[in-house]
């Protein structure tokens, strides 16, 4: 459940938005994982000419601990998806360090993106078990989700050059957790600011039930100082019991959200508490919808499983199932993914016997034109592989 919203470096081109432009053709430079390990890692896959992987460029360490979140029957460490979030990994790039509490803040090199230097050191969150980061360019505010025993949001302000500059308290979201958390129920999926940056979205997750059925937080940015505010509204929509990942739909209040077991909601975050369209999946034999992204190339959204692959798109407006595809990775299933241009990047962390792997998938055709054509194995890491940035 975690995937990118990708914040370009200084002196990079300009910048196009979470996707990239719209124009069918243009290419990638990088693509980073992370590997979530006890000595954490961020994996970068240079990009070919024509948007496939071409190898693995670097293994840059976070100075962090990568974790996992616990099955609540066994308390056996969870694998695949070991965080249960999306967006444990920025462009810039921002890397969480889960087992370790912190943040990591990485500068691109322009000239070869698979050059990553660690700018300053690893930042305390000031909560447990941070899995989630957003990323405003424009406020030069990162905030992260943290879903531990002390659970909740919590901001710091970067810069390039210096790094993350210490985070504020924790705005508590009251979760009962332990550190490392149970999961996948009953975290915090996902953090992510609206369009315009005047408010946070974190992502709450329920246990899929109506007696708890998760909700989602907007805090607002305070307009003097620039800093969220330690206020929240609290919203749960109506039949959305299980959201997990979630992404905006471009020039619009609405946001597309996965709901597990089951598919995909459509919803107004100036209007939360009821769905604008809600979709099912499971008749076309979804079994954990959990990450969502959409594309200025196609005009659509696209949503993957984690426990069969499958990446079925959907229409922004009315939530109608556009297409659907599976991708041949031995069926381990799908996490985090990102787009830019006409390409589709989504990481399968494997099952510990096959490999993690990043299947690309094509969609220069436009809308209902997807289809897989590369997966690309990476034999050194494994189920704990955790999200997904794209460099352009």
């Amino acid at each position: 459940m975690v995937s990118a919203y990708s914040i370009p470096p200084y002196n990079a081109p300009p910048y196009h938005g979470p996707s990239g432009p719209t124009k069918p053709g243009t290419v990638a430079k990088a693509v980073y994982f992370m590997t979530n390990t006890a000595s954490n890692a961020v994996v970068a896959l240079n990009v070919a000419e024509d948007g496939t992987i071409a190898n693995v460029g670097s293994v840059t360490p976070t100075r962090g601990s990568g974790g996992n979140l616990v099955n609540p029957t066994t308390f056996a460490p969870n694998g695949p998806d070991a965080l249960g979030s999306q967006g444990s990994i920025q462009v810039l790039l921002f890397a969480v360090n889960p087992a370790s509490n912190t943040l990591s803040l990485f500068e691109i090199s322009v000239e070869d993106p698979a050059l990553l230097t660690l700018v300053g050191e690893p930042v305390d969150t000031g909560g447990q078990f941070p899995v989630s980061a957003a990323v405003s360019e424009a406020l030069r505010l990162v905030c992260v989700a943290n879903t531990g025993a002390q659970s909740g949001v919590s901001c710091s302000k970067f810069d390039a050059k210096t790094g993350v500059a210490g985070f504020d308290s924790l705005r508590p979201i009251p979760l009962g957790q332990s550190s490392p958390p149970t999961g996948p129920a009953n975290g915090i999926a996902q953090v992510l600011f609206n369009e315009d940056d005047s408010a946070l979205v974190a992502v709450v997750k329920g246990n899929g039930t109506a007696m708890d059925p998760g909700f989602l937080a907007l805090y607002p940015i305070e307009l003097e100082s620039g800093q969220l505010s330690y206020q929240y509204t609290k919203s749960s929509p109506a039949g959305a019991y299980f959201l997990f990942g979630s992404t905006l739909v471009p020039g619009t209040s609405r946001m597309l959200a996965s709901v597990a077991g089951y598919g995909s909601a459509i919803i107004d975050l100036l209007n939360p508490g009821v769905p604008i369209a809600s979709t099912n999946m499971t008749t076309i034999g979804a079994k954990a919808p959990c990450w969502a992204i959409t594309s200025p190339v196609t005009g659509t959204g696209f949503i993957d499983d984690v426990l069969v692959s499958q990446l079925v798109e959907v229409d922004l407006s009315t939530g109608a199932i556009v297409s659907s595809v599976s991708c041949e990775n031995n069926d381990q299933g799908l996490i985090d993914m990102g787009t830019f241009g006409d390409k589709i990047y989504a990481l399968s962390p494997g099952n510990g016997t096959v490999a993690a792997a990043v299947t690309v998938f094509d969609i220069s055709g436009g809308r209902g034109s997807q289809h897989s054509i590369q997966n690309f194995e990476i034999d050194f890491a494994g189920k704990n592989a955790e999200g997904l940035a794209i460099f352009y």
